[in-house]
């Protein structure tokens, strides 16, 4: 080491300019000495300074890095995060149990770690209490092992560094959730691939994405969460078969919401997705056996908001459902995702055919393989809203209405139309009709029989 602090001395005296020497060797006086400015020698200065302490904080890490006290953990130096701040990532897969991690971590001569890493290792069942000794991690990472438990205070060791947990593909039956508020810089919790089954209503200020897609979990508290700053919500897989609706409704800057591949079918019910995000990008809930939307099921998503609803068994796409979603996506770039449905495209989707701005919005196809884009009014050339044919059609006034309408309607005026039956309705019921029309209800009668019904949606589809 004293002979590195020589050659950084050496650097230093010949900074102050440019020396020129003779070729002949046998000369030993400079021939010229060009100085530089004081700024230029400062700036060398700074940087050979900066590359000795660096130097000598890498050559620390290493010494401690190979230390084979840690066996049978490893550590490396990772150089490629921050050139100039070396991360110490400490690797313990070859562990066989966690006594021997317990052993080795707590024999370290380091404090503080980047990363404690366990990858392919079934053997590897807990992480008990003082594990890690007196370290303290940025990063945990656990891939495939048979971790089934975590004691706190692994999580606690760490409370005032920790950034980044994930522990995937192993067997995680429980995690301490409640712990999450005592972690002011932890931004990324990911447990996917575990067997976790129920989840507590979660307090956190800084966390960001929460991963549990594909556990086993059926139960999510809905109130008395509290995570202002969650950005991407990941529960595919999961048999969860009511949402969490009051919960989804509070995350205000909520951009990714998932839930692929639970149990959301047959009905996805009115107000089951009341997003209040104006950053909100994404929402995946393919493969649920959704057959059906009731009016009002998602809400609030954003004219740039792209609706994954593939591989569902939607047959028929109602307007009721359907158009106020895709209202809100044709004033942007949005879009409706339905491949991969039976949907049928007959006379009863005319209503989205005929407003090409609410077409363009869905990528998908009839289950006959047409492309739903490419369907045209031609298509709907022979389909009418209305089963009846209008032949004659007059106004009246109220005084001339038919005696059915009673006193209550005699102010009104009232549109009278003869009509007969559409071809396309069995002709069993072919007869002509009257249907009379006030405000938003209509009569229809038979002239030769008593009054048929009286309903209140027919008057619009009049002609």
């Amino acid at each position: 080491m004293q002979d590195d602090w020589n050659l950084v001395r050496d650097h230093l005296t010949s900074s102050r300019g440019l020396k020129l020497v003779s070729q002949d060797k046998t000369q030993t006086s400079d021939i010229l000495f060009i100085p530089f400015p004081t700024s230029y020698r400062t700036m060398i200065f700074s940087r050979i300074f900066s590359f000795s302490i660096l130097y000598v904080v890498s050559g620390m890490l290493d010494q401690a890095c190979h230390t084979p006290d840690i066996l049978p953990c490893t550590c490396q130096a990772d150089y490629t995060i921050h050139p100039s701040a070396p991360k110490m990532r400490v690797d313990c897969s070859r562990a066989n149990t966690s006594k021997e991690i317990f052993s080795a971590l707590n024999n370290f001569s380091i404090t503080q770690l980047w990363e404690f890493r366990v990858t392919n290792n079934k053997k590897l069942q807990e992480l008990p209490e003082g594990i890690f000794g007196h370290l303290s991690l940025e990063n945990i990472y656990l891939n495939n092992t048979g971790v089934r438990t975590i004691h706190p205070s692994v999580i606690l060791s760490s409370k005032d560094r920790l950034v980044n947990m994930t522990i995937e593909y192993s067997l995680l039956e429980e995690f301490p959730f409640h712990l999450l508020s005592s972690l002011p810089r932890l931004t990324k919790l990911r447990l996917p691939h575990n067997s976790l089954t129920s989840v507590p209503a979660v307090r956190t200020d800084s966390l960001e994405t929460l991963n549990l897609e594909y556990n086993n979990i059926s139960i999510m508290e809905e109130v008395g969460w509290a995570t202002p700053n969650l950005r991407k919500l990941s529960l595919s897989g999961n048999p969860i078969s009511t949402l969490p609706s009051a919960m989804i409704k509070n995350q205000k800057k909520l951009e990714e919401f998932s839930c692929s591949k639970c149990k959301l079918g047959p009905i996805l019910s009115n107000g089951q997705l009341e997003f209040h995000s104006k950053a909100l990008k994404d929402v995946y809930l393919k493969m649920n056996d959704i057959s059906r939307l009731e009016p009002g099921a998602i809400t609030g998503i954003t004219s740039g908001t792209r609706v994954y609803l593939s591989s569902n068994k939607i047959a028929k796409l109602d307007a009721k459902s359907f158009h106020g979603i895709l209202h809100v996506l044709s004033q942007g770039d949005g879009t409706l995702a339905l491949s991969d449905n039976p949907i049928r495209c007959g006379c009863e989707l005319e209503w989205l055919v005929r407003d090409p701005e609410l077409l363009r919005k869905i990528h998908g196809s009839c289950e006959n393989g047409t492309v739903l884009k490419a369907l045209g009014r031609d298509s709907f050339k022979d389909c009418r809203t209305c089963p009846y044919e209008c032949v004659d059609a007059q106004s009246k006034n109220a005084r001339h209405r038919p005696d059915e309408l009673g006193e209550k309607y005699v102010s009104h005026r009232f549109q009278v139309c003869k009509c007969r039956l559409h071809r396309h309705v069995r002709p069993v019921q072919r007869k002509p009709l009257l249907i009379v029309s006030f405000r938003k209800a209509s009569l229809l009668l038979d002239p030769g029989e008593a009054t048929l019904s009286i309903d209140p949606l027919l008057s619009s589809f009049l002609c």
